[in-house]
């Protein structure tokens, strides 16, 4: 089998930290894959070959794991090349994290999944949905973290709270906002419970009404549904 062939079939996987990154939004990536045939009407017509470039970090796809996908539906020729910096979070944040119209806590909560905490760390059982990924390459302190996501370090240290105590997941969705959520996550932090809910032994819920039931005084707050017509 030629080698263009074989580079055409290789089944890449996503690293995890671009999928951490996340996609572009749909209308973001409609207007790269519209922007990828014509280049690719472009290169036929003038007889050149239509490749397009990933690179891979552990033999997984870390940029650009969108262009790899629309590549496979044009059938398309991946050239893929590792990795050679010293930081790929840096890297993915360059490359993919401040084009798109994320907010702020967005980027933060992105960040702070990205990277290993310096210091005290992370707990080592989450109940976010996502495990820390090992090959971020080093361990992060909050102005690093800060620099990363464009952020102040205040905003690091609650998003540390929200993501540990397994928040980040419905702030992504809209399903709560995000000072809500560290009010919350405090409230939590504050309690017997945090430790269980640290290491996935009690759902945050549950130790959240917990709190509650033990203390009236705090006030409860309903999660706020995002209207489906607004995504």
């Amino acid at each position: 089998m030629a080698r263009r062939d074989r580079e055409k079939e290789i089944d890449y996987t996503q690293n995890e930290l671009g999928r951490l990154l996340g996609s572009r939004g749909l209308t973001a990536r409609d207007r790269l894959r519209a922007a990828m045939q014509e280049q690719l009407v472009a290169d036929r017509e003038s007889g050149a070959d239509a490749v397009v470039d990933v690179i891979l970090f552990n033999d997984q796809i870390l940029w650009d794991w969108d262009r790899f996908t629309i590549a496979r539906e044009l059938d398309l020729r991946v050239r893929s090349q590792e990795f050679v910096g010293g930081d790929p979070v840096a890297f993915l944040c360059a490359q993919g994290l401040h084009e798109r119209q994320l907010n702020q806590t967005r980027k933060t909560l992105i960040v702070v999944s990205m990277c290993e905490w310096r210091a005290r760390g992370r707990p080592q059982k989450s109940t976010a949905t996502v495990d820390f990924p090992t090959d971020s390459g080093r361990p992060y302190a909050i102005d690093e973290m800060a620099d990363l996501a464009g952020v102040g370090t205040t905003l690091i240290s609650q998003a540390k709270v929200v993501w540990s105590l397994g928040l980040a997941e419905d702030v992504a969705e809209g399903n709560v906002g995000f000072a809500e959520s560290y009010r919350r996550a405090r409230v939590v932090q504050d309690s017997e419970w945090e430790r269980e809910v640290l290491h996935g032994g009690m759902p945050f819920a549950d130790a959240y009404e917990r709190v509650l039931a033990n203390t009236p005084d705090v006030p409860v707050v309903p999660p706020v549904n995002r209207d489906p017509s607004s995504r």
